[in-house]
């Protein structure tokens, strides 16, 4: 018994230092995918250009200025490459320090609504969210945008609860950096802090609240706006509401992952996260749902309201779109989570305990298996590309092309970009591969084929998975098999 009462009271130490190990440990295993090798070379190039205003990409003439995004992420993770070294292990610190500062930024919001037990179950609930932590040990933009809007969030409540105006100006503040990082999805913290303002008692206090909230959005936002309308004529603007904003709006040519443009396709987010996204967490949120719209006319009752309100917003607000991405709910998790501890709630002492002895358990598992055993804390394998770089460095000039052809090209052009770090040339059909890889200019060629069959027009040099490495140096001599075995990868 003196062992549980000693964890009870260290509870969210425990719940803290379990997050950090969940999230940091191994976070160097897996292979970068497409958008990942995409912002993490944006970021290299920041380093290399000097250039913090305008992000560009080093071999994408389409995107020598980058306006696919706002910079903030890019710039972050340039910020962790300054301190920590150029690596994908740095790329990915930012993405999870930040979850873990939700982690338990989603503590203090449930402290500061009801009271720590149902800040501790909120963030518990958080922190066993697998699907969120995996993302969260990823280089995506969806993590660290929920972290600024629950930022934003928080700064709310605490000019509802204490009656300072100056957390409006920090809410702004917070907006602010969560536009820098995605954009019009952040619209959503403007929706909030209008509605929390409703909330405050009188018009005055609404009015002294918004200009102080528009005075902190500004602080950031317009600088960095008069700034891009200057560069480039302002081609940011086009380029981001026109061609991101507008063709995601339309489903960007297709609808990904989901089917039809039925009704049925409207709940997507809600599906994902009923099987996959919030298992099995998220049916409870629902259920908490119900108790928050009760309480409403009870102390406190409106702020908690805003919980609802703001998952809302993202589930709702996502599924207008007609480009539909699992990952793009994430931002809603906090706020789902603060509502299935409004459901927990009522048997707090109960599921505390029991949350108590599984966090202690993870901290137990985390440490074993991180420091005594190979298992990977990473749901990908390593890239096959990565296996090509030592032959590649090996029997090529740093500037030399290299040639390409993949299923997925968007994948494969950043990941050439990001592993191998040379300029390239992707080809549209294999045909296409190899008739240019015979011609000047590309001293080395990667294939990569979903299929088990490899045409035998020419003879690759090394394989890994699915990828077949071409050196013009050598693939041309005939070589014999103990040299291609030579180079091929271990354990290929």
């Amino acid at each position: 018994m003196q062992l549980i009462n000693s964890i009870q009271n260290k509870r969210q130490h425990l719940l803290f230092i379990t997050a950090f190990l969940l999230l940091f440990t191994k976070l160097w295993q897996g292979h970068f995918e497409g958008d990942e090798s995409c912002y993490a070379t944006l970021a290299r190039e920041v380093l290399r250009s000097g250039d913090w205003l305008v992000l560009h990409h080093p071999y994408y003439a389409e995107w020598h200025n980058f306006y696919e995004h706002p910079p903030l992420n890019m710039l972050l993770i340039a910020l962790s490459f300054k301190i920590f070294g150029v690596s994908d292990h740095a790329a990915r610190i930012p993405s999870a320090f930040l979850a873990f500062c939700t982690i338990a930024l989603t503590f203090q919001v449930g402290k500061k609504l009801q009271d720590e037990d149902y800040g501790y179950i909120a963030a518990f609930i958080l922190l066993t969210t697998q699907y969120y932590l995996d993302r969260a040990r990823a280089v995506f933009l969806d993590v660290p945008f929920g972290f600024f809007i629950l930022l934003a969030f928080y700064c709310l409540v605490l000019a509802s609860k204490n009656r300072n105006s100056v957390w409006s100006f920090l809410s702004g503040v917070a907006a602010s950096l969560a536009f820098l990082l995605k954009g019009v999805p952040a619209i959503a913290a403007l929706a909030l802090a209008g509605i929390s303002f409703l909330f405050s008692g009188s018009w005055e206090r609404f009015w002294r609240l918004s200009a102080l909230y528009v005075a902190g959005l500004g602080l950031i936002l317009v600088p960095w706006t008069v700034a891009q309308l200057a560069c480039d004529q302002g081609r940011f603007f086009d380029w981001y509401f026109i061609r991101q904003v507008g063709s995601s709006m339309a489903g960007r040519g297709h609808v990904p992952e989901s089917t039809t443009a039925t009704i049925a396709s409207y709940f997507f987010y809600v599906q994902k996260l009923l099987l996959q996204v919030m298992v099995p967490w998220f049916i409870f949120a629902v259920l908490g749902s119900c108790s928050v719209i009760q309480s409403v006319k009870k102390e406190g009752g409106r702020e908690r309201l805003l919980i609802l309100v703001a998952a809302l917003f993202f589930i709702v607000g996502f599924s207008a779109v007609k480009f539909r991405q699992t990952s793009y709910i994430l931002p809603a998790l906090p706020y789902l989570s603060l509502l299935a501890a409004e459901f927990f709630f009522r048997w707090r002492k109960e599921f505390i305990l029991w949350a108590n002895r599984l966090v202690l358990l993870l901290l137990v598992l985390v440490v074993i298996a991180g420091l005594l055993t190979p298992i990977s804390f990473s749901s990908k394998k390593n890239n096959p590309m990565q296996a090509f770089l030592p032959s590649i460095q090996a029997y090529t000039a740093p500037g030399d092309s290299i040639l390409a052809f993949s299923d997925d090209a968007y994948a494969m052009r950043h990941m050439i970009s990001w592993y191998l770090d040379r300029p390239h040339r992707m080809c549209d059909s294999e045909e296409m591969f190899f008739t240019k890889l015979g011609q000047d200019g590309y001293e080395a060629a990667i294939l990569k084929i979903s299929g088990n069959h490899l045409p035998n027009q020419v003879r690759p040099v090394a394989q890994s998975g699915q990828h077949y490495l071409y050196l013009k140096n050598l693939t041309f001599l005939l070589i014999k098999e103990p040299l291609l075995k030579s180079i091929r990868p271990r354990g290929e």
